[in-house]
């Protein structure tokens, strides 16, 4: 079900020649509490470093989100709400 709807939104974040940085880390924050389900694009510039896999893992440990999808160099977190995580348990 995530995946799908993955395919349908667009990204809403980018990532450019800084990478992840602790603005990019906070907006990230500020969007998966808003809307759960965020859309990334990685442009050409940052992932010249690292890889595209490199890039996705790190941004979902730095917020604590699940790494639903990853395409080309778009990739796509969901972080759950804290009353849906109670529930699960």
């Amino acid at each position: 079900m995530l995946t799908r709807r993955s395919s349908i939104i667009k990204p809403k974040i980018w990532i450019g020649k800084t990478g992840i940085s602790e603005a990019f880390i906070d907006q990230l924050n500020k969007q998966l509490k808003s809307d759960k389900l965020v859309k990334i694009k990685v442009q050409k510039g940052a992932s010249e470093n690292h890889t595209i896999d490199e890039i996705s893992k790190a941004a979902a440990a730095a917020t604590g989100a699940t790494l639903i999808d990853a395409r080309g160099r778009t990739f796509t977190l969901y972080k759950a709400k804290a009353a849906e995580k109670e529930k699960q348990l």
